[in-house]
């Protein structure tokens, strides 16, 4: 592949001038050769002000095998995060890997927020996207990501399809489709639910937004078969996401267990 095709490749926006706001149809008229599409990511945040406001959610579609969705919800004022797997149906993947195609999804990314057509609220800020990760011969890793900006992309004309994919994700996330769930503590940011303890606890501080609690022994987990490849690569127990070669999964943030 050239080195200006593979530039564009992993920076779509380089398809179009600089200076350029592109609308959905230009960017679905551009005709890329990308694989299967191997994990679909909407996240939302909002942040504030006051002390403990911020608040993040995220769905995460894993193909494989055994597609599964894992939600994580963390509300404003709360310092605990709600981590929800759910089984994914077949029907469900279809439609969103159907939607994907049919819209050409994975050049939204060259989308462009026009700033100046935003209200600036100075207290308060919100933000939502999507990631897709494609295979990609081609691209390091054998894989790509592409991350819209969903406000963007209503700017540009695109904000029905932005619901539709949304309500694809949401649909397995109920109670029918649970596998498990689990609460974990977490803090913010410094003035923002500070990542020290709260006065009269006897908790330590916060690395990355989650709790550090003292060091306990544990018993040597037993590793369950197929989790490693012949190639070396290894599958994610926790959500499914298979030939990995970094040492933390992408999707679910599990390390790789040792051999």
């Amino acid at each position: 592949m050239e080195f200006e095709q593979m530039r564009k490749m992993l920076m779509p926006r380089e398809y179009f001038p600089a200076d350029h706001y592109p609308t959905v149809r230009e960017v679905q008229s551009v005709e890329e050769e990308l694989g299967e599409l191997l994990v679909l990511k909407y996240s939302s945040s909002s942040h504030g002000m006051m002390m403990g406001s911020n608040a993040s959610y995220s769905l995460t579609a894993a193909f494989g095998e055994k597609s599964v969705l894992t939600e994580t919800d963390k509300r404003e004022y709360s310092n605990q995060e709600t981590v929800s797997v759910y089984e994914l149906k077949e029907e469900t993947e279809k439609e969103i890997r159907e939607l994907v195609k049919r819209e050409n999804l994975a050049m939204w990314a060259a989308l462009k927020l026009d700033q100046s057509k935003r209200m600036v609220v100075y207290d308060y800020s919100r933000s939502a996207s999507f990631s897709l990760e494609f295979a990609c011969s081609a691209a390091p890793m054998g894989r790509i990501v592409r991350n819209i900006n969903i406000e963007a992309a209503e700017q540009a004309g695109g904000g029905e399809v932005m619901d539709q994919l949304r309500e694809l994700l949401e649909r397995d996330a109920n109670e029918a489709q649970l596998r498990s769930t689990e609460t974990v503590e977490v803090t913010g940011m410094m003035g923002m639910g500070s990542g020290f303890p709260p006065l009269g606890t006897d908790k330590g501080p916060s690395m990355g937004g989650r709790q550090v609690q003292p060091p306990k022994e544990e018993k040597p987990r037993e590793i369950p078969a197929g989790t490693f490849n012949e190639d070396g690569s290894w599958n994610c127990v926790s959500c499914g996401t298979r030939d990995l070669t970094v040492k933390f999964c992408p999707v679910c943030g599990s390390p790789r267990p040792k051999q």
